[in-house]
């Protein structure tokens, strides 16, 4: 969760650069800085009431904060566990089935000489559930391509955020082993970097033909992510036991009235 906050106030401070360089009036540097900070004060005071009340210490935001029996304060590392959860958060495949939704995941463990805890059955890969991820291997053309005087501020902030940090977080997880939730963690910051660099070789393009491809490849691509992401959700809740059947009901109800109003 630090690291988390430290990532994001890597984007405050390019942002406070940018805004410096528009010689913009100094009550709006006040401004953004509250409005970036006060979130992070609000969230921070209430965690620390509760880790008061629960730990004795308001700064204790370390690793006793897990909710889970396992000790982790004398956990020890292991790589090969690692690595599994960069497989499965990043490259997974998905498995099609006969039945609703028609597609199928599952955690590959690859059989660990340890334990590896996994909360859920369902592991589809960033790369594969969101195909603008593939534009990071073109990330030195966008470089190239790149007009912007600050490129090379631009790109290791790009590096630092949507990259290195989402690395220290999958790799960091392996002590908690899989859950599809995880992704929230770093998948945004990795989709970003994406999607900036995929958006740099798109505008950089001058082929007109190449520009329609590039572009039916993102309609593409959304449609993909649709269909896998309903799947991971899906197989993740409704085939759980004890799921409440009613309140899903009731759900669907709701997404279709959602679409009758904006008819």
């Amino acid at each position: 969760m630090r690291f988390t906050v430290y990532v994001h106030w890597c984007l405050y401070t390019a942002a406070l650069k940018k805004l410096k360089k528009q010689s913009v009036e100094s009550k709006k540097y006040v401004l953004y800085f509250v409005s970036a900070l006060l979130p992070f004060v609000i969230i921070g005071f209430v965690q620390m009431i509760y880790n008061y009340a629960r730990f004795g210490s308001v700064f204790n935001f370390g690793i006793e904060y897990s909710l889970t029996i396992n000790d982790f304060t004398n956990a020890e590392f292991h790589p090969h566990l690692m690595g599994i959860g960069f497989w499965n958060y990043l490259f997974a495949l998905p498995s099609f089935s006969g039945e609703f939704p028609f597609i199928t995941t599952t955690v590959e463990t690859f059989n660990p000489n340890g334990y590896y805890f996994v909360a859920n059955s369902t592991a589809i890969g960033l790369f594969v559930m969101a195909l603008p991820m593939f534009s990071y291997f073109y990330s030195k053309k966008a470089y190239l391509a790149s007009k912007n005087e600050n490129k090379k501020f631009y790109a290791l902030l790009i590096g630092i955020v949507c990259v290195l940090a989402p690395c220290i977080i999958i790799a960091s997880a392996w002590e908690s082993g899989y859950a599809a939730r995880y992704k929230a963690d770093f998948a945004c910051e990795m989709l970003m970097g994406a999607l900036t660099t995929a958006f740099i070789i798109y505008e950089g393009c001058k082929n007109e033909g190449v520009k329609q491809v590039l572009t039916k490849i993102f309609f593409l691509s959304l449609i993909i992510a649709f269909i896998l992401n309903f799947a991971q959700i899906y197989s993740f809740t409704v085939n759980l036991g004890g799921f409440n059947h009613t309140a899903l009901d009731k759900w669907f109800c709701v997404f279709e009235r959602a679409f009758e109003f904006w008819r």
